[in-house]
């Protein structure tokens, strides 16, 4: 070989090696571009479901939380431009095995579930009951809340105990009664178990999920194996209001499917509880031409007109119904129209 020959060559590997590696790093970068879109479209979808969710809220049985899950995923779509490709919307849909809803009793899982239709298998968001926070020890069973209420069966005698940490610690005979657990040693006893029953719980009840969705995605031409997001084993949520989070795992972002996008999005600043009413509309017989709501264990609820089997918001009673507070269970200081 020739001193030609040998420059010739080493310029064709340089000229190789050179553009691997730009491909690479051009590839890199776009992967992280779209990396940076997936986190603002996630983050900004746990939002808005978040913010649904605190307007829903007071709703009973499942609607707030179907409200708030419809909101996510139509954010997602609108955010990644997906919005009215269905194929490309059960495609996204496959890549979010779950959103979770961490409510004060307990918790709630939305996730993928096959369901039988006059076209055939769909895939459906359902919502899964609510469960628990739970923990136990060799003398007692808890039940957590996020604030500090906590309920407790004692196994040998299966006496059951609503309390809270501030309770025990001021209660020198519950501190007898539980002294046989873990739970009420210390503060910080309190704190880590109530901290570690919230997480397992959730893990737990998410890992059988995530067992069905990869059965699922599966199906469905997806060769990934979706498991628990390590956000998870370190969450720690707010105990004074419930929040919502979310699971995006294995969505590809490079062309040969070496870089996979995982993330876990929670949101809760939004969301907070508001107290419901008993609202009495007249009856079509009755003398009473005015609509009323009381509160909640008021024995005057059903002594004006028809009592409605749904409740209401303070401010939807009076802006929707042009109610007015029942005289017997609401004080002039609480800046309510009392009736006539």
């Amino acid at each position: 070989m020739n001193k030609n020959h040998f420059i010739l060559l080493f310029s064709l590997i340089f000229l190789f090696v050179w553009s691997s590696l730009f491909v690479k790093q051009k590839s890199y970068e776009m992967a992280m571009d779209t990396k940076v879109r997936l986190d603002e479209a996630l983050l900004t979808s746990v939002n808005s479901a978040a913010i649904t969710l605190s307007e829903a809220y007071t709703a009973k049985g499942n609607s707030a939380l179907k409200q708030a899950s419809d909101t996510f995923f139509q954010s997602l779509y609108v955010c990644l431009e997906t919005e009215g490709d269905k194929v490309k919307e059960q495609e996204l849909n496959l890549y979010i095995p779950a959103v979770v809803m961490v409510d004060m009793d307990g918790f709630y899982i939305c996730f993928l579930e096959q369901v039988r239709s006059a076209n055939g298998t769909i895939l459906q968001h359902v919502w899964s009951e609510c469960q628990p926070y739970y923990y136990e020890d060799a003398a007692f069973l808890y039940r957590f809340g996020l604030d500090d209420t906590v309920y407790t069966v004692e196994k040998a005698t299966g006496m059951l105990l609503q309390t809270s940490y501030e309770e025990v610690m001021s209660d020198s005979m519950l501190q007898t009664y539980y002294a046989a657990g873990e739970v009420f040693d210390t503060e910080e006893s309190y704190r880590e178990r109530k901290l570690y029953a919230i997480r397992t719980s959730i893990v737990e009840s998410l890992s059988e999920i995530l067992v069905s969705h990869n059965g699922i995605a599966g199906q469905y031409g997806l060769d990934i194996w979706f498991s628990i997001p390590d956000f998870l084993q370190t969450f720690t949520p707010a105990m004074d209001h419930p929040s919502i989070l979310a699971v995006f795992q294995g969505w590809p972002l490079s062309a040969d499917g070496t870089l996979l996008y995982n993330n876990c999005a929670n949101a809760s600043s939004y969301i907070k509880k508001e107290r419901m009413y008993l609202l009495e509309l007249p009856a079509q017989t009755g003398n009473q031409p005015f609509s009323v709501f009381h509160k909640e264990n008021c024995s005057y609820a059903g002594t004006y007109g028809v009592l409605q089997a749904f409740e209401v918001t303070k401010k939807d009673a009076v802006s929707e119904y042009g109610a007015y507070g029942c005289v017997h269970c609401f004080e002039e200081w609480e800046a309510v129209p009392l009736l006539p």
